[in-house]
């Protein structure tokens, strides 16, 4: 911990005022990554498999296609052949996921239909839990690492962090880095679970008195990651251009103070 940066414990207190604001945001989201919409993924495992789907074809970008427009296609039989098909994306889904459907027969043509069976209660989250112990798993169905996160957060658990440029910048900008691992990190080019390790420091540190409906954000940093991207991507406060004079967190933040000296 970088003993430099004092201002953490008021970072924090206005951190939480951010999380006021944006807090009915992080319960319901139209685009589906909302608490609501991630608990309604989780009861059913068509609909974690369907996600793990959209996640994998989009590579994590699927805000880029509307919601309804993706689960449409989705559900459309022949653009999911059509999708399989092509590339190695047909190999990746029937290698991957043998495990989930061991009686799948390979040849079969109706891919909608082997996708969407009907499967026993809990079978996905197995799955799921023996891909956390196999890289090989992960690496075939989802490959990158942000990917990833992103299906696990919201089909599993939300104390998984799917780190993007947004959190890299915030993480940085705000002094969260510096403060927990600038002493300990001297890679100028940081790896993706170095910014993961400094926010879940902070959720604990900081936010365990925060509570989003049921969820302790001290032990689902997943979400704390929602109220920065919505900061970041949707206000387009903490942006590559930032709105400092518009951020609420423009006074205890390390990179606004240093500017506005």
């Amino acid at each position: 911990m970088n003993k430099n940066y004092k201002n953490m414990e008021a970072f924090a207190e206005k951190f939480k005022e951010l999380i006021d604001k944006y807090k009915e945001k992080v319960i319901s989201r139209p685009d589906g990554d909302g608490i609501i919409e991630c608990e309604e993924i989780r009861k059913d495992d068509k609909k974690i498999l369907k996600h793990l789907l959209i996640v994998k074809v989009t590579k994590g970008f699927w805000r880029s296609v509307p919601p309804e427009e993706f689960q449409d296609k989705i559900e459309d039989n022949n653009w999911v052949a059509d999708y399989f098909l092509r590339d190695e994306g047909k190999k990746i889904l029937y290698d991957a996921l043998e495990i989930y459907y061991k009686d799948a027969d390979k040849q079969q043509d109706n891919l909608d239909k082997f996708l969407f069976r009907k499967v026993e209660n809990n079978n996905m989250k197995k799955w799921i839990e023996m891909a956390l112990n196999n890289e090989n798993i992960r690496k075939n169905v989802l490959g990158g690492y942000k990917s990833w996160r992103i299906f696990l957060r919201d089909a599993y658990d939300f104390k998984f962090i799917p780190i993007d440029f947004h959190e890299r910048r915030f993480i940085v900008r705000t002094g969260i880095f510096n403060y927990y691992l600038g002493a300990e990190v001297h890679d100028p080019d940081p790896k993706e679970h170095h910014y993961e390790i400094a926010l879940k420091k902070f959720a604990q540190d900081f936010l365990s008195d925060k509570t989003i409906k049921g969820y302790n954000l001290g032990e689902n940093s997943g979400l704390v990651d929602k109220f920065i991207w919505i900061h970041c991507a949707d206000e387009k406060i903490c942006a590559k251009e930032p709105k400092c004079n518009e951020c609420v967190l423009r006074d205890v933040c390390v990179r606004s103070i240093h500017l506005h000296r």
